[in-house]
């Protein structure tokens, strides 16, 4: 597939955001924005199967961005633990790394908005266990994004092994997104996980899910959210259910704007 790589740098909470973005070289009449959450650059766009809904953007006219996790690629701070690791390193000190980058992709959707890359309203987020988590976050703080799919999501990091030393602590219990559950009730969503994943918990992915369809009831909204317990054990989820998910972001991409 042609597709043009450009890296944009953004005003950010610490410095600047980089963020990878990715053009088809047939744009879509209307085109969206896709903000895929996976890790580095390179998992996130171009490793199968985290890039699946990548792919299915491209195809289809649509632009693709990613922005490097804390404890991913160029973030990795020397002599620092990588990965989810990381978050629990500086969750012991007490820094909110996790809302910092969350913010962080909201300069970032603002920088491509203001750079007339996508329009508002037109951007879309999707994320596997750790990313799946960042997305349905970034989905729940920021009005642009129009819709949300999540792999295997991490939903509560009590649950996690890396926090284990941390799961009685009152702010890595504030982390759940079951507080965030509100401001998703009405909101496109599509969640993917297996009847069994012991490592980010498909227990609390189902309470979560309950929390926003009881949030949906409350404010008498239609409910947009979709969850999918599929058979699969262990923390994986097949190519063909990802591709489930990117096909319902992309038929919401297509539904009539404004939303």
């Amino acid at each position: 597939m042609n597709v043009q790589w450009r890296d944009l740098r953004f005003p950010g909470g610490d410095g600047e955001v980089a963020v990878r973005l990715g053009l088809p070289a047939a744009s879509a009449t209307r085109p969206a924005l896709l903000l895929n959450l996976a890790g580095d650059h390179v998992t996130q766009l171009q490793t199968h199967p985290y890039d699946i809904p990548v792919q299915a953007f491209l195809a289809a006219g649509h632009a693709v961005a990613s922005v490097e996790m804390p404890g991913h690629g160029d973030r990795l701070r020397p002599g620092e633990p990588a990965g989810i690791a990381c978050f629990a390193a500086d969750a012991a000190r007490g820094e909110d790394t996790l809302g910092r980058f969350v913010a962080d992709l909201e300069r970032a959707i603002d920088g491509c908005i203001g750079a007339n890359l996508v329009a508002p309203g037109a951007v879309f987020a999707a994320g596997t266990s750790r990313g799946g988590y960042l997305a349905l976050r970034l989905a729940a703080e920021c009005p642009h994004v129009a819709g949300v799919a999540a792999y295997a999501p991490v939903t509560d990091w009590q649950v996690l092994s890396e926090f284990a030393a941390l799961s009685q602590r009152a702010d890595v219990a504030a982390m759940a997104l079951v507080h965030w559950a509100p401001r998703l009730a009405g909101r496109p969503v599509w969640i993917g996980m297996g009847n069994h994943d012991p490592r980010v918990g498909t227990t609390q992915c189902l309470e979560f899910a309950t929390a926003v369809a009881a949030a949906e009831r409350d404010l008498g909204c239609p409910s947009a959210f979709c969850l999918h317990v599929v058979p699969e054990d262990g923390h994986s989820l097949s190519a063909s259910w990802r591709q489930r998910g990117a096909d319902y972001l992309l038929e919401v991409a297509g539904r009539p704007w404004p939303r």
